[in-house]
Formats: structure tokens, C-alpha cells, sequence
């Protein structure tokens, strides 16, 4: 089924939430909370819907990532065809189209505010721009007007949970504003002055994370191999450095703040960092298959028991977080001294790459979006077999490869 909103579905919507906002407190029931069961992310596990991007072979709509609200009520996701949309869970687990955003150029990255009434979106050449759930423009983040492509292009977003900021990575600098009326004071900075060059990172700041346990907190990622773990609370100051086998393109806090998460560009690994031990934090790493040259994000249980991850090869991968791992070479250096987990659960779940996914906050429910970006360039072969010497843009164009783009909702 392609994406789709009718008129009706968003009217039924709108009046749903008026009849919800009108209840007396007491009437209001309580929100059942039902834990997925991992356990049935097995072969045999199919998609109880899905929702295409496009059907034409010849336009290559990969997706980018996917986020419920808060609430649960709204699933929030990104594309190459260069929007943002909002889904509406129904009480039957069907997603219908709310709001579809168009930027004139790729959206980075999309975030929730902390209670899911508006969401953030980054765009090259514009400023990072505050949504509501009808689509409109609430607030420009930084100003237009500003020369410094530093500033005006952001890469990265992340609210606190507690509701009082808006962190956003430009390039080797990191702002927060205040979350309530999005205005930045100029204390609220990191990296901008000469004397930050030694420690801060350099280039693009690729992705944050909020602590749950401390909303001061911030995780920094970069492409310089680094994580800049720093605390907010005047005088900020930088906690610790963490080395990363590579650039960091995803962080993820457990559920009690005290392990970080980190995955990096075209590898092959999630590594686990420890910190109540910052003498030696990395404990442990999770084996995946990524291979293709985007982020392949991952996200933990609300039990904080496992991690679930998408991949290259199509699969959704669990693990569990407290397995010991076997280490490969005990006396090498790098990652094959470090214990090694596999996979405890998987399911095929594309026939590309699963580039992003959601745990419902209430429900026993997951999304998936799929898609996989195709860089231009020349397979190379032995072969002497010139149907071989194609782009894969043209090898998906022909139907040598199967694109799988959109969105999939899973009932565990």
C-alpha cells in the first residue's frame, strides 16, 4: 500500500485528541504497558503491515530512520525523497499518514521534543526547524541570516528528556537552547572559542545522546574516532574521552544511564562502554553486519536487557546486554581482546538494509524502515563479462537487486 492521507482519517484523528483533552482526570483510564517478547523475533516472524515509500523501480526512496512519540500515538520517520512524516498508530495497530513535511534538500536527522507534541528536523542550507503535528513551522532554530555554514547547517539533534533543551551538532560545535521557547543564550555553546581546539572534535558533529539518569549529561560523537562525554551543570565540564574503532554515527544510553552505546561507519560492531569504570570503560562489543555507507541505528528495551539492531543484510539482530561474550585473542590489542557477543535472537525483516527501528513505549509493537543508499561508482569484477561493469543505482534500476523501502510495523 502506498502512503496515503485521506481528509476523514485526519479529521477522525484531530477529534480524537479533542475528545481525549476534554475527559474529566478520572475518567481518563490508565495506559496499559505491555513488554514486547523478543524471544518472537525468530524466522518465522512476519510484519503485520506495511507502508511503501514509492513503487517506481527508477527512484531510489531509501529510508533514514523512524521514532515513536512519547505517547506511542505517533510514528515519526525520514527519507531520501526529502521529507518528514508523521504516522497515526490506530487502536488496531494500522498506521495511517498524518503530515508529510518537504525540505528542498535530504533531512539529517528528526527528533521528538519530550512529550511528542513537536519535532526537529536538520536540513542542508537551512536552520534546524521546530514542527507541529499538522506541519507547521512553531520556531527557527538559529538564525537564517547567519553566514557561518558552521552554524546554519546542523547534523544532529537531541532533546532532554526533562524537557529544557535542544541540543544540535554543527560542525565542531555543539549548541543547546531552551527547549520551552527555543532561544539560545551564548554561554550555551561548546567548542566555539581557540582554547577548546585541543579537546574538541573536528568536523561534523554526527550524533548526541542525552543521559536518562542525568539530564546534563551529553554524549558527543564525531568522525574523529572520539566520544566527549561532558556535564552540562555551570561549570561545564568534560567527563571523560572514549576511543571508538572508527566514526561514530549512532550513541545510545542504557535505560539506567550507566553503559553507552556507540556504533560507527561501515563496521561491523556496537561497542559497549562501562561508565562507572572510566578507567576502563569498554567492555564488551556486539557483532553486525554493516556494510554500506549509512547509519544503521539500534535502540535498548525498556527492561534493559537487549539491544536490537538493524543491519546490511536485511536482519533484526537482538542481544542481550549482560551476556559475558567470548574474547577472540585475549593478548591482541584493539577488539579481539574485548569479549565478543552474538546475536541471541534475528529476523529477516528486509531485502536491503534495515537503516532504523522503534520499540513502542506501551504496546508490544516495533517498527522498521528500510532502504539502502546507493553510492554512484563502478562495481569492479574479474570477470570479463561487461554486464558486470554497472553502477548499482543502475543494477537496482534493472531489477538486479530488490529495493525494499518504507516502513514495517511488527507485532512481538
Amino acid at each position: 500500500m502506498t502512503i496515503e492521507a485521506s481528509v476523514g482519517q485526519v479529521i477522525e484523528a484531530l477529534v480524537e485528541q479533542v475528545v481525549q483533552a476534554t475527559k474529566d482526570p478520572s475518567e481518563v483510564k490508565p495506559v496499559q504497558i505491555a513488554n514486547p517478547d523478543l524471544e518472537k523475533i525468530t524466522a518465522s516472524l512476519a510484519p503485520i503491515s506495511k507502508l511503501e515509500f514509492t513503487k517506481a523501480r527508477k527512484e531510489n526512496i531509501y529510508g533514514i530512520s523512524c521514532e515513536w512519540s512519547p505517547c506511542g500515538r505517533y510514528l515519526l520517520t525520514n527519507s531520501a525523497d526529502n521529507k518528514a512524516r508523521v504516522f497515526v498508530l490506530s487502536d488496531y495497530n494500522e498506521l495511517t499518514l498524518k503530515t508529510a513535511v518537504p525540505r528542498p534538500t535530504r533531512i539529517d536527522c528528526v527528533r521528538w521534543n519530550h512529550d511528542g507534541t513537536l519535532f526537529a528536523t536538520t536540513c542542508q542550507d537551512l536552520p534546524v526547524q521546530i514542527w507541529d503535528l499538522e506541519g507547521k513551522i512553531r520556531a527557527t532554530v538559529g538564525l537564517p541570516e547567519e553566514r557561518s555554514a558552521e552554524i546554519r547547517r546542523a547534523f544532529s539533534l537531541a532533546f532532554s528528556q526533562d524537557g529544557l533543551w535542544l541540543f544540535v551538532g554543527y560542525k565542531s560545535r555543539i549548541r543547546w537552547y531552551d527547549a520551552r521557547n527555543f532561544s539560545f543564550e551564548a554561554d550555551n555553546e561548546l567548542y566555539h572559542k581557540k582554547k577548546d581546539e585541543s579537546v574538541g572534535p573536528h568536523g561534523l558533529i554526527s550524533c548526541l545522546a542525552v543521559n536518562p539518569r542525568d539530564p546534563q549529561q551529553i554524549a558527543i560523537g564525531g568522525y574523529d574516532n572520539i566520544i566527549r562525554l561532558h556535564h552540562l551543570n555551570p561549570p561545564v565540564r568534560t567527563i571523560q574521552l572514549l576511543e571508538v574503532p572508527g566514526p561514530a554515527t549512532h550513541l545510545e544510553f542504557s535505560q539506567d544511564g550507566w553503559k553507552l552505546f556507540v556504533g560507527t561507519r561501515k563496521a561491523d560492531w556496537i561497542v559497549c562502554f562501562d561508565l562507572f569504570d572510566l578507567n576502563n570503560p569498554l567492555i564488551k562489543w556486539f557483532r553486525r553486519p554493516v556494510w554500506n555507507q549509512q547509519t544503521i541505528s539500534f535502540k535498548i528495551d525498556r527492561t534493559n536487557k537487549y539491544i536490537i539492531s538493524g543491519s546490511s543484510s536485511g536482519d533484526v539482530l537482538v542481544y542481550e546486554i549482560d551476556t559475558e561474550g567470548t574474547i577472540e585473542r585475549p593478548e591482541a590489542d584493539g577488539l579481539a581482546s574485548i569479549p565478543r557477543v552474538e546475536p541471541k535472537f534475528r529476523c529477516k525483516a528486509s531485502l536491503g538494509t534495515v537503516c532504523g527501528l522503534s520499540l513502542h513505549p506501551t504496546r508490544a509493537l516495533m517498527a522498521t524502515i528500510h532502504g539502502e543508499r546507493i553510492i554512484r561508482g563502478p562495481l569492479f569484477s574479474d570477470s570479463e563479462d561487461e554486464n558486470l561493469d554497472e553502477s548499482m543505482e543502475e543494477s537496482y534500476n534493472r531489477g538486479h537487486l530488490g529495493i525494499d523501502n518504507g516502513v514495517k510495523l511488527w507485532a512481538l
